[in-house]
């Protein structure tokens, strides 16, 4: 997939870069529990929710189990010369 600014934490300052674009691969345990968290992100954000918003989602849905946690030995991983990372 191609990862975004918003899948960064809440205190990152490219947190709504837009030109910001990662290339990356995902082995198993990441795809069965990092992945979903961030396509609930996506969801949000494409919404149109704040930051603060998108935070508080993602913190109930994993409170409640509504996303899985996070898993052990997760990995992404991935080399692209049309990946955007910062300036």
């Amino acid at each position: 997939m191609v990862e975004r600014s918003w899948a960064a934490g809440i205190d990152d300052p490219k947190f709504w870069n837009p030109k910001l674009r990662s290339p990356i691969c995902f082995n198993p345990p990441a795809s069965r529990s990092y992945l979903p968290m961030i396509i609930a992100k996506t969801k949000l954000v494409l919404a149109g929710k704040s930051k603060a918003q998108v935070f508080d989602a993602i913190e109930a849905a994993l409170d409640q189990k509504e996303l899985p946690a996070l898993g052990n030995r997760t990995i992404g991983y991935m080399m692209s010369r049309d990946g955007y990372l910062s300036p």
